[in-house]
């Protein structure tokens, strides 16, 4: 037989159950609506292209442009979506904005460091760029390339022409 105390205790555990419930459901007609709804688009394919400096230096979180880029090694790498490390108040935001190549060689946290060329780097410093290189590559996308680069840190290869000149003897 059920004692009046057990019906007690399974009328307070339902009542304290729809009260729960209610706390947490909000007024009336705050529902939430469907999942389907909430979700964003998916992001716009990136597609590379190149850079100057000039537009590199804006997207340093600080003006109109929302991006955040580095470039190393004259690649583009988007790391807005680590805007607390990379944006106006982040630790890092030094690099945005600049060629941080020759800073992550030398482990450097200079603003003398930036924009400047790799050339003379020991083999230390190049396999701690390479290094480097492979965090980015595996974290951010690369959104394209800089045409302007300083000199010893770009990808794309140089030419050099070399100008020949006549000379003719007139009699």
């Amino acid at each position: 037989m059920i004692a009046t105390a057990d019906i007690y205790w399974a009328c307070a555990i339902i009542f304290i159950f729809f009260l729960i419930k209610k706390f947490f459901e909000g007024p009336p007609g705050a529902r939430q609506p469907p999942i389907a709804t909430t979700r964003r688009a998916p992001p716009a394919p990136i597609v590379p292209r190149a850079f100057t400096m000039d537009e590199i230096k804006t997207m340093n979180g600080k003006g109109e442009e929302k991006r955040l880029a580095i470039v190393i090694k004259g690649k583009v790498y988007d790391v807005s979506r680590a805007s607390s490390m990379y944006g106006p108040s982040g630790g890092y935001n030094l690099f945005t904005g600049h060629d941080a190549t020759r800073a992550l060689a030398l482990s450097s946290l200079d603003s003398k460091d930036l924009d400047r060329g790799i050339e003379d780097l020991t083999k230390d410093q190049e396999s701690t760029l390479h290094d480097w290189i492979g965090v980015y590559e595996g974290k951010y996308d690369v959104i394209g390339w800089v045409d302007d680069a300083p000199a010893g840190s770009s990808t794309t290869s140089t030419t050099s022409t070399t100008t020949t000149s006549t000379t003719s003897t007139s009699t």
